[in-house]
């Protein structure tokens, strides 16, 4: 199966983690990967596990490159050790049970292009449960405020709105596309047990500008067999992790004012 091409030179590196070998969903998120435009892609997709072999319809793809990380070590070091053989500019995440609606990449990935200051870029997201199209939070959680219209943001904006809103997001970061110079530069997905994508946005947004397009670009499918729907997941690693990550903006905001009086 040849590679897609389109208009766009640019290589997206696609990073899937997974860590159940019946991979149940693994056949959508592919199909949404074939589905994508405009654009050329290569498919990392990294087992945290001794050992797993790769669904066969996914054998005959050159595209799609695999690894296992030998032991279970968690979602952040299974996505960092996909990074580490990632040979495209731009980093596509996408969980193993969700998917990318068509044209999501080339929107991403145009978008970044055009702006060299902006270090990644997101969408909105739609929501499936049982299959079907469905609007409403992932946990019941309350609405929080959105960011409605297409638009660059500055630098702080996500953690002002984070400090403000009971250290939750405005966006949703799980299918966004970013640099992988920008990635490799603050290390990667950060070790803690839940919210490794807050936490890495969180830590970006704070000295780099980012996209929020007001299209829904990827679907989040919401089902018990979800590690982050397990039951007790959010409630015995959340506080601690939350605490992290206010740590460390507390921490990158303090770094640039000493900075800043030193001039």
């Amino acid at each position: 199966m040849e590679g897609t091409q389109g208009g766009s030179s640019v290589i997206v590196s696609v990073i899937t983690a997974t860590h159940d070998r019946t991979a149940p969903y693994l056949r959508d998120a592919y199909a949404s990967l074939t589905n994508q435009a405009g654009v050329s892609w290569e498919w990392l997709l990294q087992f945290d596990g001794d050992e797993w072999e790769m669904p066969s319809y996914l054998q005959a793809d050159p595209r799609v490159r695999f690894e296992c990380n030998g032991s279970g070590r968690g979602i952040a070091v299974t996505r960092n050790l996909a990074l580490i053989r990632a040979r495209g500019e731009l980093v596509q995440t996408l969980d193993s049970d969700d998917m990318l609606m068509p044209g999501a990449m080339e929107r991403l990935a145009s978008t970044l292009q055009a702006d060299p200051e902006l270090a990644f870029a997101t969408g909105q997201v739609q929501y499936m449960l049982d299959g079907q199209w469905v609007d409403r939070n992932d946990r019941g959680l309350p609405a929080v405020p959105k960011f409605d219209l297409t638009a660059k943001m500055a630098p702080g904006t996500v953690g002002d709105f984070w400090l403000e809103h009971d250290r939750r997001l405005p966006i949703v970061v799980n299918a966004a596309m970013w640099r992988r110079r920008v990635l490799f530069s603050y290390g990667g997905w950060p070790a803690i047990s839940t919210g490794e994508d807050a936490s890495l946005t969180l830590a970006i947004s704070e000295q780099h500008p980012f996209m929020h397009i007001a299209e829904r670009l990827s679907v989040y499918r919401m089902h018990p067999e979800s590690t982050m729907h397990k039951p007790g997941y959010w409630e015995r690693e959340r506080p601690r992790d939350r605490d992290f990550n206010l740590h460390r903006l507390v921490a990158i905001r303090e770094t640039r004012r000493l900075q800043e009086t030193r001039v």
